[in-house]
């Protein structure tokens, strides 16, 4: 793991392959929260997800636990996970997690606990994950360095994506 040197501290850089960059790159893009971010913002964040992999009917993330910096956001990159609220599966097309689904990011964000249980639906998923301190960090320490108006776009998105998920019961 090497660092990117931010005012306030250093930013984790977990290695890639090309394929890996290109598809984190592209899932983040495909979510209107990341359209507005500048390139040097979104390189960051890229570079900051690490892979792991989990193991069928394993618990990602769970209903009501709080969110704090030590928390994750999530990009499933290979298989499927189950999207669990109050005990019952959501039903399609909202209940399963398919490759370049993020999740995690709005409990992450505003420190709330999480919305839905996500549990590991096929027999092995890889993930790509960033802690909600570097997640936080990059997003406003970097988009306020390049554009002061950065922010206020990154908030817009934010508050259409938050109004989506809520409308259709997201995580």
């Amino acid at each position: 793991t090497v660092a990117i040197v931010l005012e306030g501290g250093d930013i984790p850089v977990f290695t890639k392959t090309s394929e890996e960059h290109v598809f984190i790159r592209t899932s983040l893009l495909e979510n209107v929260m990341f359209t507005p971010l500048p390139k040097p913002t979104l390189l960051a964040l890229v570079q900051a997800f690490e892979k792991i992999e989990v193991a069928k009917d394993e618990i990602i993330v769970q209903q009501g636990e709080a969110c704090d910096g030590e928390d994750f956001v999530y990009l499933v990159a290979d298989g499927d996970c189950t999207v669990v609220v109050d005990g019952n599966v959501v039903p399609e097309p909202y209940g399963t997690l398919k490759p370049g689904s993020i999740f995690g990011e709005m409990g992450v964000l505003y420190n709330q606990t999480r919305a839905a249980t996500i549990v590991a639906k096929s027999d092995r998923v890889t993930l790509f994950r960033v802690d909600g301190y570097t997640f936080k960090r990059v997003l406003n320490r970097l988009a306020s360095d390049d554009d002061p108006d950065e922010l206020s776009k990154i908030d817009q998105a934010i508050n259409q994506v938050s109004g989506t998920k809520t409308q259709y019961g997201g995580s």
